[in-house]
C-alpha cells in the first residue's frame, strides 16, 4: 500500500478516470482494480459531481454509472488531498 497526493484534474467527460489513473501511474499496460484506489469519501463526492458536470444534461445519469463501475473507492479513512493506493491496483 502507498498514500500519494491526489492528483489535479480537469474533468472532461470519460476520459477524465483514464487520466486520473495514468496520474497515478497507470500505464494502461495492466487492468485497473478501482476497489484498490481509494480517496476521502468527501472528495470522492466532489469529484463525481465534476465528473458528471462535464457530460451533457442527457447523459448525466450514464455518467454516474461510468464513475459507480470505474471510479475509485471512498473511505473516510483516506486524508483528503490523497490518494490510497493499494497493493494490487493495476493488474
Amino acid at each position: 500500500m502507498k498514500i500519494v497526493k491526489m492528483p489535479e484534474i480537469e474533468f472532461n467527460g470519460a476520459e477524465s478516470l483514464t487520466v486520473f489513473y495514468k496520474k497515478l501511474g497507470w500505464t494502461g499496460e495492466k487492468k485497473v482494480d478501482p476497489t484498490k484506489v481509494i480517496v476521502n469519501r468527501q472528495q470522492n463526492e466532489e469529484m463525481i459531481k465534476k465528473f458528471m458536470n462535464s457530460f451533457p444534461k442527457e447523459d448525466k445519469i450514464g455518467a454516474g454509472f461510468i464513475w459507480m463501475n470505474m471510479g475509485p473507492s471512498s473511505s473516510n479513512d483516506v486524508e483528503y488531498g490523497t490518494v490510497r493506493l493499494e497493493d494490487g491496483w493495476v493488474k
